[in-house]
């Protein structure tokens, strides 16, 4: 119970509610799919935000992204809007370690690198204050580590 009474004042932050501002039925959607693609292990409230994010699909994988980040740009958050594509490709994919690790590996001269700077969206999505569930992968020995 004390959780879905989190869960509930948190999605009431999220959308920002107010008397003269009433959200879209899909901006709802959207906002609660962003709360709950944050959390790690998402409570069964998350359900129909869930279920309807994974409905969005294309044959073709680039388009389906597109369609999955405009779904979660229609939550008028302006920090969710600019982290969209993030959550849109899953953390897992795109900002922890292995991702970092894929997305930053350069060559010099034959010799394989990785950059040591965390990308500009990834910096974003660490830096946003729902965001607190994941860890900030760390570089050590010119590799990208989860902690």
């Amino acid at each position: 119970m004390k959780s879905l009474i989190t869960y509930g004042f948190c999605l009431w932050l999220v959308v920002g509610v107010s008397t003269s501002h009433a959200l879209s039925d899909e901006a709802v959607l959207a906002c609660g799919a962003v709360l709950c693609l944050a959390s790690p292990a998402a409570p069964p409230q998350c359900n129909p935000y869930l279920a309807a994010f994974y409905a969005i699909t294309d044959k073709k994988w680039a388009k389906q992204l597109q369609k999955r980040t405009d779904f979660l740009k229609l939550c008028p958050n302006p920090t969710i809007q600019s982290v969209a594509s993030i959550y849109a490709v899953g953390i897992r994919d795109y900002c922890d370690a292995t991702g970092l690790n894929r997305r930053n590996r350069r060559n010099r001269d034959g010799d394989p690198y990785i950059l040591a700077n965390m990308p500009a969206d990834c910096e974003q999505f660490y830096n946003y204050s729902w965001n607190q569930l994941h860890k900030r992968p760390v570089y050590r020995n010119n590799r990208w580590y989860d902690l």
